[in-house]
């Protein structure tokens, strides 16, 4: 067709379209015509007039896109607007995967333009900023979700161009970018999508691996968000020859424990757990390498699939063992709500919900040291775990328990007070008697006194020592009994029960703070800030036990916007003991910090036996401590399994050897015809005494003391009353053992052919400059390193010790060492012993007035023997006795000299 005919049929045309607008072939018939013209005018006048008209395909909105993006200035907002306006019409028509690809690349290079400018123009507004960007490009992509052969390459530039921006950004921007990607990616993995499975099947190099890496990484990604069967289905279905892919799936069915169903069926036969999926994934065969004949393991990715399989089965094999030791511990500590609280948590912890509210209803109602904790944690774990019938259940038991909780405690009141009572008016009773039969005896033994006379049979040697008066047969101790006055005991400070550990405090916590938040628990004794390398903790001790409850309420409160946490002390703390002899606190502190921050490890002193092999480690917090329990039962070393328990201070056992010197009388004074039996008779009247010992000579004969050792402390301090007591003709005298004491009676001669002492002295050293509340057990352990020590003992007032030594050698070696020894970041200090009073106490200054004659001090222990009574002197005529005694007394002592004495002696 010439040109001339192609007009006039133009013409026709456009005037058939003026009666027909919306005629397709009009339109189609109109934009040939102006093609065939060649005149590009009239060809985009004809392509416009369709899209006014009709809906047209990509083919005729492409080259009026193109036309407009030439024509029109895309770097003022303006022309862009246009632009956009032009791409949202022209996709209302078809879904054109072209026109598609055309605006997603017009969005990008308009940001990048923009993005680049210093100053971005006034009227642009919002336009291609970030955000506007980001959610244009979204909904351009969800338009090509159709196109499942094609949409890949939408998705992708989309996501390339999410990293950039998340690349690109701040720290502050990046937690909303990761979010907006994360929720891209869900949208995606919902979508129909061949790109991958495509790559796969046309035999792609790498395009396995690059889907299995794709897969793991994208669970990690969403793993927070929680996923579904189908969701895991279409993973292990996607790459199941990735063991990192089925290693994360069988971690997922750990966390959920309730095994769900499959894909493909929701009976209880269709339901698969870690086994299930263990079994499935080597089912596929993905994990060896080969054929049959000769099969290669792919290490690669069987070991992430098998380390998935035996950790789980490890940590469902620690939980049951933790379930049975705690089951054990509550069994044993059946009053402690401490125990039962702490069983119920690990029942909690691994599922065992139904035992866990069965324990809560048959232990609510039981007679426990504070069955309110119990009764608190029964109502978070229904909160948590129950339904509403078994909520309402739980409260109403729990109401009942109340109600006959404070009946009981009303009726121990009223008992208390009257068995209070009952026993002030014994004790006001027995005053009034003892006070009349004291007035009585001091009378008597006035009388008696005054017809008592020393025996002129009795010599005295050159030491002063009385030699003949107890020759006499020995007599029984009939008449004056041993006073019944019990002397009152002090109250000791019960520092583990009434003490609260505070955790997890703020860096400007203060005393303050601490007493503002227990203000309403009762009265704090003591509060004790330890600033450690990662975190504030403190120790708050009340005056007592009462208030520890309502302290332990405080749990999760919050100092200055900082969630602290409250527990007992002795929670956190675990008695460590039967470990290996080369332990030290170095590898106790390596085995223990595994498991949470340790706050102290606590050595005990081997003043009192040597041989001593426990210690204390102490938590910030119990649920490290729990963990750690595992350790119970380990050998650390052949036959020899350690001991790990939670150190209760209600049901820890006694040590033998803590208060041995409050449960030991010393008695001097003795008659030497004085037998055990006759003790007994004297001392069992207070309590039970386990053992006398008399103290003999090396020819066996009786020295004049001896040694009581009572059951316990009470009856050890109520035996003090037989002080001054006569037994056979002698007043003895009673004290409590003292250690120092005993020593000097051992006048033995050692190997060095000095006496006992002295050779203690003799091996002895001195340290100085120690830190501050140094551990006795500690120092001894530390320089165990450096020397034979034999024994070690801390004066904490004087920061200083004394330590024995095996031999003197070993201390001349000490004493003559040069390279500094550092404890506790001070450089220890040694010296010689010296001689003096008693250990870590300053020598006593030489008396004022000097004389060969100096009166000896007077002694701590009460004089005992043989002696009588001065008759006693009345009113004036005593003190007058008493003057003129005294200035004889000075007269003749002033007129004798040294040969006088030496003639007195003999």
């Amino acid at each position: 067709m010439d040109e001339s005919a192609a007009l006039d049929a133009l013409a026709d045309t456009l005037t058939k379209l003026s009666t027909n607008s919306s005629s397709a072939d009009l339109h189609a018939q109109h934009i040939r015509l102006a093609n065939s013209l060649g005149d590009k005018d009239q060809l985009l006048v004809a392509l416009e007039m369709a899209t006014n008209y009709i809906a047209t395909p990509d083919d005729v909105w492409l080259p009026i896109i193109d036309a407009k993006a030439a024509a029109s200035d895309l770097d003022t907002p303006e022309g862009v607007l246009e632009m956009v306006a032009m791409y949202s019409k022209a996709e209302i028509d078809y879904m054109s995967f072209s026109i598609l690809k055309k605006h997603l690349e017009f969005l990008l290079d308009r940001h990048e333009y923009f993005s680049g400018l210093e100053v971005r123009p006034d009227n642009l507004g919002e336009l291609f900023s970030d955000s506007w960007t980001q959610e244009e490009m979204a909904y351009v992509v969800s338009k090509g979700v159709g196109d499942i052969s094609q949409s890949h390459v939408l998705w992708d530039q989309y996501l390339n161009w999410q990293l950039d921006i998340l690349e690109k950004a701040s720290m502050d921007e990046k937690p909303l970018l990761v979010n907006i990607i994360g929720e891209s990616l869900l949208s995606r993995l919902q979508q129909p999508h061949a790109k991958a499975s495509r790559r796969q099947f046309t035999g792609e190099v790498g395009a396995e691996r690059a889907l299995e890496m794709w897969w793991a990484g994208y669970i990690d990604f969403v793993n927070s968000q929680g996923q579904s069967v189908q969701f895991w289905r279409r993973a292990t279905r996607s790459a199941p020859g990735s063991g990192e892919v089925w290693a994360r799936y069988i971690r997922f069915l750990e966390r959920e424990q309730e095994p769900f169903a499959s894909e493909d069926g929701m009976s209880e036969d269709h339901k698969e757990d870690i086994g299930d999926a263990y079994t499935n994934a080597l089912s596929t065969n993905l994990f060896t390498r080969g054929g049959k004949s000769d099969p290669e393991i792919d290490v690669e990715h069987i070991v992430p699939l098998v380390l998935a399989r035996a950790g789980a089965e490890k940590r469902a094999i620690e939980g049951d063992a933790a379930v049975q030791l705690w089951a054990s511990t509550a069994a044993h500590y059946r009053m402690s709500w401490a125990a039962w609280v702490a069983y119920t948590d690990v029942l909690i912890r691994t599922d065992h919900h139904d035992l866990a509210r069965k324990t809560f209803q048959d232990m609510s109602t039981k007679n426990l040291d504070y069955p309110e904790a119990l009764w608190d944690a029964w109502h978070n774990f229904e909160h948590a775990h129950g339904s509403l019938t078994s909520l309402e259940e739980a409260l109403n038991k729990m109401s009942q328990a109340k109600s006959q909780l404070e009946m009981r405690r009303a009726r121990e009141a009223e008992k208390a007070y009257a068995t209070a009572a009952a026993q002030y008016a014994e004790q006001q009773a027995a005053a009034a008697s003892v006070a009349s039969v004291s007035m009585t005896e001091r009378a008597r033994d006035s009388t008696i006194s005054e017809a008592m006379d020393v025996d002129t049979s009795a010599t005295v040697d050159r030491k002063g020592k009385r030699k003949a008066e107890e020759e006499r047969p020995a007599e029984t101790a009939e008449g004056k009994k041993p006073r019944l006055e019990t002397p009152s005991l002090p109250l000791k400070r019960d520092r583990e029960n009434c003490t609260v550990f505070v955790a997890d405090l703020p860096s400007e916590a203060t005393e303050a703070d601490l007493k503002a938040l227990f203000k309403d628990c009762g009265d704090v004794r003591d509060i004790k800030f330890t600033r450690m390398p990662e975190t504030l903790v403190a120790t708050v001790e009340f005056h007592t036990r009462d208030s520890v409850p309502a302290a332990l309420t405080k749990d999760k409160k919050r100092i200055h916007d900082t969630e602290i946490s409250v527990h007992l002390a002795w929670r956190s703390t675990l008695y460590v003991t039967n470990f290996p002899e080369k332990f030290d606190d170095a590898s106790i502190r390596d085995l223990f910090g595994q498991f949470g921050l340790i706050f102290d490890v606590r050595w005990p002193s081997k003043k009192f036996k040597a041989t001593r092999r426990f210690c204390y480690v102490q938590y910030t917090s119990p649920a490290s401590a729990e963990r750690a329990l595992e350790l119970h039962g380990r050998e650390l070393e052949p036959d020899r399994a350690v001991s790990v328990l939670i150190s209760n201070p209600e049901r820890k056992k006694e040590r033998s050897d803590a208060d041995a010197n409050e449960r030991e009388l010393y008695v001097a004074g003795l008659s030497k015809f004085t037998t055990a039996e006759d003790l007994k008779g004297v001392f069992e009247t207070y309590g039970p005494v386990k053992e006398i010992r008399l103290a003999k000579d090396k020819a066996g004969q009786p020295k004049g003391f001896a040694f009581i050792d009572f059951e316990s402390e009470t009856d050890a301090r109520a035996a003090l009353a037989a002080n001054n007591y006569e037994l056979k003709n002698r007043r003895i005298a009673v004290t409590l053992t003292d250690t120092r004491v005993r020593g000097k009676n051992k006048d033995d001669m050692t190997e060095s052919g000095l006496g006992r002492r002295a050779d203690a002295r003799n091996r002895s050293v001195r340290v100085r400059n120690l830190p501050a509340d140094t551990q006795e057990g500690l120092l001894h352990q530390f320089l165990e390193k450096h020397t034979l020590v034999k024994r070690t003992e801390v004066f904490t007032a004087l920061n200083e010790a004394i330590i024995e030594l095996e031999n003197p050698a070993e201390a001349g070696k000490l004493l003559l060492r040069t390279d500094p020894v550092v404890f506790g970041g001070n450089v220890l200090q040694f010296s010689e012993e010296q001689p003096g009073p008693s250990r870590g106490q300053p020598v006593a200054p030489p008396p004022a007035s000097g004389g060969m004659f100096v009166p000896r001090a007077a002694k701590s222990r009460p004089k005992a023997g043989l002696g009588r009574a001065r008759k006693p002197v009345v009113g004036a005529a005593q003190a007058q006795a008493t003057s003129s005694s005294n200035a004889q007394a000075t007269e003749q002592q002033s007129k004798k000299g040294q040969d006088d004495f030496r003639k007195m002696l003999g």
